[in-house]
């Protein structure tokens, strides 16, 4: 439950400290005073919108601060499992500033909004002036049947399934139409890749060939220089190179006796001598191998030009054609994945629709056991909020199976009937405003008993009732706040008599106006109750009264 409310600088309210109780309290004042200001300032720190004008003239922020006792297992297991544990409260804050986005805290932590939304959910049900309203839609009577029935969580994984079913539909369409490019993109690549992969080009075979077929056609210069070349190094009948090193050699060794120094000079000759004659060999070598080969050039230049023209047709070097099978490959295993996606698709898209309606016949079942259920409970209520003999149904509006809509294959509607003999209709065509304000207030107070969240907040829910209704209702709030912290804006003397607290707002003008919420004590709610009965002017007549309608309501 809500153990205290901190407002600081948000609208007209400078700095209000409200701590609360468990039972009903009841919020009053006069019409315009601010009351709902509460209200709204508890909204946001629950999460909804922040609109930077309701920070304070004069003020750089405002802030509000509310602390909650954590007793359910539920909520601490939530905080638990969010690292926002702290204690056996769950303080949420949220600061709004003129000029950049507002903060949200749970237990001085910074969360998301969506976060606090999730935990809200958990601790308090706010039902506002405009529920008798949404309380018309579709949308909103099936969310109170599934949520008195239980289901809420399987309608949502519904809703996910049905969303899922139209992204993957939507997204097959589009494989779909794209296939006989694809296909045709296919062909081409297989055609292509099947060519190159017949070629087998290697890696850097466009070079070497080009070097063989420049030293095939100059076989005849290569062979003569080279052959000159070997036969002066060491081949020669006369003079050669090798022959002058031996010559060197052996006259440097016979000096060694006569200076030991030219040892050395001895050796490094002696290796020129053995690189020469190396060399000589290898180039003689090369030399006899050289020959005009006309078929192998005719081989060659095949090649290179089937080599070219692949790289042409591929825009790239004829030596990087090993690269782009590669690549090709790359992009025929991506397409065919693409075109067996089409299968897959359809397989995931009927494993969704199987779940659908597997998950939808359960929905079905429950609505249809619950709807009996909740109309009975609510039709109960409807007898003691002033329409004696009135029915409560609710209608479950077959829809066809085979859409997977993501509320499941049936629309809700609730009919009713406000008095004996009156034909039940829709809620927007049988009943009044303050029917409707009733009937939200009776359905309210069944469906807050199956979603047992602590806090239940009633902002106006008894405009346009008076009288003997306006003290069932009193009565069936005070009951409410046996098992539920309850709080309840009202402008109905009967009401507020029978809250366990009793809160008044007070604006006082001025240059900057400001709102004073103050705790009546119990001489402070008769005047104030006594105000309610007759306006401005207070008798001893309408102070008995107040102190009456109290004393009844102690009872």
């Amino acid at each position: 439950m809500i153990k205290a409310l901190h407002i600081k600088n948000y609208l007209l309210i400078e700095d209000i400290q409200l701590d609360f109780q468990a039972g009903l309290t009841v919020i009053t004042g006069e019409t315009g005073a601010g009351k709902s200001l509460i209200i709204d300032s508890l909204e946001l720190a629950l999460g909804t919108r922040a609109d930077p004008g309701v920070v304070r003239q004069g003020s750089d922020k405002a802030e509000i601060f509310v602390v909650f006792d954590v007793e359910l297992e539920s909520i601490q297991q939530w905080l638990c499992e969010h690292d926002l544990q702290e204690g056996g409260e769950a303080i949420l804050q949220r600061t709004i500033y003129p000029d950049r986005p507002s903060r949200a805290y749970i237990n001085g932590r910074p969360v998301t909004l969506n976060s606090v939304k999730d935990l809200a959910l958990r601790l308090i049900a706010i039902h506002g002036q405009s529920e008798h309203q949404t309380l018309q839609m579709k949308s909103t009577q099936r969310e109170i049947l599934d949520g008195f029935a239980g289901i809420l969580a399987t309608t949502q994984r519904l809703a996910e399934i049905a969303s899922s079913i139209r992204s993957e539909e939507s997204e097959r369409a589009s494989l779909v139409e794209e296939e006989q490019r694809l296909r045709e993109r296919q062909d081409l690549l297989e055609h292509q890749l099947d060519t190159l992969v017949q070629l087998q080009p290697a890696t850097g075979e466009f070079s070497e060939l080009k070097q063989d077929l420049l030293r095939l056609t100059h076989a005849s210069e290569l062979a003569q220089t080279l052959g000159e070349i070997s036969h002066q190094l060491f081949y020669g009948d006369d003079f050669t190179v090798s022959n002058a090193l031996s010559d060197h050699i052996n006259r440097l060794n016979r000096l060694l006796d006569v200076d030991d120094s030219l040892k050395q000079h001895t050796e490094m000759l002696y290796e020129a001598q053995v690189r020469v004659d190396d060399v000589a060999r290898e180039i003689r070598s090369v030399s006899e191998r050289t020959e005009y080969d006309p078929v192998r050039i005719g081989e060659i230049e095949e090649r290179m030009a089937a080599l070219q023209r692949q790289g042409r047709i591929h825009n790239v070097s004829a030596d990087s054609l090993p690269e782009t099978i590669e690549s090709l490959s790359e992009e025929l295993s991506e397409l065919q994945e693409s075109l067996k996606s089409i299968v897959t698709a359809d397989e995931k898209i009927e494993l969704l629709k199987t779940e659908h309606r597997t998950l939808a016949s359960q929905v079905t079942e429950a609505r249809n056991r619950a709807s009996v259920q909740l109309a009975d409970s609510v039709t109960e209520n409807m007898q003691n909020l002033g329409m004696e003999g009135g029915k409560f149904a609710v209608d479950l509006i077959a829809h066809e199976p085979d859409d997977f809509a993501g509320f499941g294959h049936e629309n809700v509607r609730f009919v009713v009937s406000t008095a004996p003999g009156q034909e039940a209709g829709p809620l927007s065509t049988v009943a009044s405003g303050g029917e409707l304000s009733r009937l939200s207030l009776a359905i309210q107070v069944v469906a807050s008993h199956v979603n047992q969240v602590p806090s239940i907040v009633f902002d106006e829910i008894d405009v346009g009732i008076g009288g003997k209704v306006a003290e069932r209702v009193g009565r069936l709030l005070r009951t409410l706040g046996k098992n539920f912290q309850i709080f309840c804006i009202t402008h109905l003397p009967q009401v507020a008599a029978k809250g366990d607290q009793q809160l008044n707002v007070t604006k006082t003008p001025g240059q900057i106006s400001h709102i004073e919420i103050q705790q009546l004590d119990d001489q402070q709610r008769v005047m104030e109750i006594a105000r309610m009965l007759s306006g401005a002017k207070i008798t001893a007549h309408t102070t008995e009264h107040a102190r009456e309608l109290l004393a009844q309501s102690a009872l």
